[in-house]
């Protein structure tokens, strides 16, 4: 079998987000809690599927593609089918997004428009199939046979669907000529002869590329390279790392205060009520001794009353010498 393999590191440059790596010996789910407890971090999966292709790459490709585009308009067939194929070699290069790739789908068409002889037309056709069914192109830029042609050709070809829980837990994305392919889905990919790009994406694992035929896929071994290594007080960055300006460690949920990552929340301070004087209950009224003084200086002040108005009667009934 042959093949290249190429590390591939990230591009230096000013990350805005923390990326987290996760530890050898961290749980999935708890690294994945951690990620979403902070809005600032970032796996190094997503990370490099965001910076890529890197910005100098993006502008090489948009720089040939006009020069290439130029000489085909101006009739200057042989520069032009020079320049598609230069732009061609960009391929393997890097992991491109599919408005990238639909820059080399018309690169590979405009090939075939311009081959006289049907293997090559057809080899420049099935080439461009191996860029996935997610690409689309302009069907007015192109004649009606040679898109004919293409779509008779894609429905003659077996179909391969890449898996990647074919290979060992871990690794999370796997690009096939940049179109991602998780552990939940991936699309038919058909079996034309043609190498592609097969990049494996880990969040505790250094990113591998291979430039492979496509059925060759199944027998690919990514190494287990990790990009730090430690425990909850330390931690040991390999080659690699260097080009992260802001990374972080998860060495695990289980630290209480890891050097690398403030996961556990602190806990939450006691609840202080508020504290409110109490008074003793005032005793009932007729427990009042003052309510009894009254009651007994009324009933005086009445006996009296009584006892003076008798006397009034009864001096008022005698005679005085009458």
């Amino acid at each position: 079998m042959k093949w290249l393999l190429i590390f591939v590191l990230s591009t230096p440059a000013t990350h805005a987000n923390t990326v987290l790596f996760q530890g050898r010996e961290s749980r999935a789910l708890d690294y994945q809690a951690a990620l979403k407890a902070h809005s600032d971090y970032v796996s190094p999966a997503q990370e490099y599927i965001d910076s890529h292709p890197s910005i100098e790459k993006r502008q090489q490709l948009l720089e040939l593609f006009s020069v290439a585009q130029k000489a085909f308009l101006d009739e200057s067939e042989a520069e032009a089918r020079r320049k598609f194929r230069d732009l061609l070699e960009l391929l393997g290069k890097d992991d491109w997004s599919r408005s990238d790739r639909e820059i080399f789908l018309q690169a590979y068409l405009r090939l075939a428009q311009m081959e006289a002889g049907t293997p090559a037309r057809d080899h420049w056709l099935g080439l461009s199939l191996l860029l996935g069914d997610e690409v689309h192109f302009d069907p007015a830029l192109f004649p009606p046979p040679l898109l004919a042609r293409r779509s008779a050709l894609a429905a003659s070809l077996a179909k391969l669907t890449p898996q990647l829980s074919a290979f060992p837990a871990g690794w999370t994305h796997l690009l096939l000529n940049g179109e991602d392919c998780d552990r939940q889905s991936c699309v038919h990919w058909p079996r034309f002869p043609g190498t592609v790009r097969v990049t494996f994406l880990s969040e505790q694992w250094q990113p591998q590329t291979f430039i492979v035929e496509l059925n060759e896929i199944a027998h690919l071994r990514p190494k287990t390279i990790v990009w730090a290594e430690g425990d909850c007080n330390h931690t040991k960055w390999h080659q690699g790392a260097e080009h992260f300006s802001n990374k972080k460690f998860f060495p695990g949920s289980e630290c209480q205060t890891p050097a690398a990552i403030d996961f556990k929340p602190a806990p939450s301070a006691p609840e202080v009520l508020p504290v409110f004087s109490t008074e003793a209950a005032s005793p009932p009224f007729y427990q009042s001794k003052w309510l009894w003084i009254g009651v007994g200086t009324l009933a005086t002040i009445l006996l009296i009353a009584n006892s003076q108005a008798k006397k009034e009667v009864h001096e008022s009934g005698t005679t005085y010498g009458y």
